[in-house]
C-alpha cells in the first residue's frame, strides 16, 4: 500500500487498511481466476463439443461485476482513480490543492448518490424478487453488494478529505 493511501507506520488504521486490502485483493484474484475458468471451459466447450457452458454469458457478467466492485474501494483507497487533469495547468499552483479538494467533495457525494440509488435498487429487487435470466440468481445480494462497495468506497473519500484537512499529505 503506498503512502498516500494511508500507511500509518504499523499503527492498527494502517494495518486494518492493509488488511482490507489484502482481502479484496484475494476475493477478486479469485474472482478473476474464476471467470478465466469459466471462459476456458465454455470455449473449450462451444468449439471441441459443440456444447457451451450453460448460462456461461450470465456468469461472466455478475463475475464481471464482482470483480470491479470488489477492488473499486482498493483503487480508491490507494488514490489511483482516472482523472482527467487537463485543465489543472490554467491554474495557478497554490489553489490546485483546493481544487483537488473540491474534487475529492464532489467524488464523495456522486459515489454516497450511487450507494443511495443503488441500495433502494436492491430494495426494490428483493421486493419484486427479480433475479438472472439463466440462472435465476436474486438481483437483490448483487446490488447491495455493489451498493456496500460504494460505501466502503465514499468512506474512503471521506477519510482522505479529513486527513487533507488535518494537513496529512494527500
Amino acid at each position: 500500500m503506498s503512502e498516500e493511501a494511508g500507511d500509518s507506520g504499523g499503527q492498527p488504521a494502517g494495518t486494518l487498511v492493509r488488511a482490507v486490502e489484502d482481502t479484496l485483493g484475494l476475493a477478486a484474484g479469485s474472482v478473476l481466476f474464476g471467470l478465466m475458468s469459466i471462459t476456458v471451459a465454455d470455449v473449450v466447450g462451444r468449439y471441441a463439443l459443440n456444447a457451451p457452458l450453460p448460462a456461461g454469458y450470465e456468469l461472466v457478467q455478475v463475475g464481471m461485476a464482482a470483480l470491479v466492485f470488489l477492488v473499486a474501494p482498493v483503487v480508491t483507497a490507494r488514490d489511483e482513480e482516472i482523472r482527467v487533469d487537463i485543465f489543472q495547468r490554467m491554474f495557478p499552483e497554490r489553489i490546485r490543492p483546493a481544487l483537488r479538494l473540491a474534487s475529492k467533495a464532489i467524488s464523495l457525494a456522486v459515489i454516497l448518490g450511487f450507494a443511495w440509488l443503488l441500495l433502494r435498487r436492491a430494495g426494490t429487487f428483493w421486493e419484486s424478487g427479480e433475479t438472472t435470466s439463466n440462472l435465476r440468481m436474486p438481483l437483490a445480494p448483487i446490488a447491495a453488494f455493489i451498493a456496500v462497495s460504494w460505501a466502503v468506497s465514499a468512506a474512503i473519500v471521506a477519510v482522505q478529505i479529513v486527513r487533507w484537512r488535518k494537513g496529512a499529505p494527500r
